[in-house]
């Protein structure tokens, strides 16, 4: 019998409106308000969707020196400057390196990158010095991501490379290849010593699974993604078990991704309703792979709770022998009606609460 298993998420706006949230520059930059604001968020999804499985009435602190995912992390520590706001998740602006000159500046001795990675550093051990690695979560590394345990947690260099460059490294790949590849092999190359130096600081071994996020592969047609993106993803990987994430429209790249697959072994697929992804075709090019899927966000405002459980089933056939994770988003405007047909759908089908609620 496949394996179904359901999970509830949210967009900050839909937080700032039901709980009076504000997510802008203190949210994240202040590791004591950030911890009891997270604590709030799962006493207040406890008390209104508890009753699926969802929050948590006694939740633990938890602690970070950064809220930025390795897509802005690095830009940030490039250079860029970081856009906070009220309602949404943070994000970089613009490309800090699109117009660089001398490629001997784009390493870890960059003199803006050193600066602001030692801040972080030093942030950071403060915090594991004062309430212990336990309660300190590191960047690149996810001691648990949706019942899977022990990821290094990072984009593909490609992505990381993209918000770096922009299109100087998408029209390098066609009219300059030497430049784009030195981009993207020095791109991996500061992946790894990132990786390495926060695990350091926690004492952390070498993950044993890698979940990577390859948002930008779309950018890309199959034989650009075989040529400059797997071979990177496979040497990181290096053999380890690998959480693939896709978020935008993937069919054009799905039967590159079995190519992926048959040299490193690929658990779990998270892709995208909204991007039209084909999740039979996903099934048959990933078979050993579960698939994680998530809802239409868009559709969460449009769907009849008819509509909302159609979609569910629908998923839920078309996923392969290893199973299906289905996430139900809500942005704002979500009737909690959907919520509950998402849940009473998904029970029938006799479906695992995998980890409740998550806020990335």
């Amino acid at each position: 019998m496949t394996k179904i298993f359901s999970q509830l998420s949210a967009y900050p706006d839909y937080l700032k409106t039901n709980m009076g949230l504000d997510f802008s520059f203190r949210y994240h930059n202040d590791f004591q308000y950030r911890n009891e604001k997270q604590k709030e968020i799962l006493q207040w999804i406890y008390a209104k969707f508890g009753e699926y499985g969802c929050g948590d009435n006694y939740p633990v602190d938890s602690y970070s020196a950064t809220t930025l995912g390795s897509v802005h992390l690095v830009s940030w520590l490039f250079g860029a400057e970081v856009l906070y706001s009220d309602n949404l998740f943070p994000d970089t602006l613009g490309y800090p390196l699109e117009n660089l000159t001398n490629f001997d500046y784009f390493n870890t001795d960059h003199p803006v990158f050193r600066e602001r990675l030692e801040v972080l550093k030093s942030n950071l051990n403060d915090l594991i010095k004062r309430y212990g690695k336990e309660k300190v979560s590191i960047p690149f590394y996810s001691s648990d991501i949706d019942g899977i345990k022990d990821l290094d947690n990072t984009h593909c260099p490609f992505t990381i490379a993209y918000r770096l460059f922009g299109n100087r490294l998408m029209t390098g790949m066609l009219l300059n290849p030497g430049e784009a590849k030195l981009i993207l092999s020095r791109t991996l190359n500061i992946i790894y010593f990132l990786s390495q130096e926060f695990r350091m600081i926690s004492g952390t071994a070498r993950p044993t699974r890698v979940l990577m996020s390859a948002c930008a592969s779309t950018f890309l047609g199959a034989e650009q993604w075989e040529e400059f993106v797997m071979p990177l993803i496979k040497d990181y990987c290096g053999g380890r078990e690998l959480f693939f994430h896709s978020c935008g429209p993937s069919n054009h790249l799905l039967n590159s991704f079995g190519k992926l697959a048959k040299n490193t072994p690929l658990i779990r697929f998270d892709c995208r309703e909204q991007s039209g992804i084909d999740i039979k075709g996903s099934a048959k090019m990933m078979p050993d792979a579960l698939i994680s899927f998530m809802l239409d966000v868009p559709k969460c405002l449009t769907r009849t709770t008819s509509e909302l459980k159609e979609a569910v089933v629908k998923a839920v056939e078309e996923s392969g022998q290893k199973g299906i994770n289905i996430i139900l988003m809500l942005p704002d405007g979500t009737k909690d009606e959907i919520v509950g047909a998402f849940y009473e759908q998904c029970h029938e089908f006799s479906a695992v609460n995998n980890n409740g609620f998550r806020f990335v």
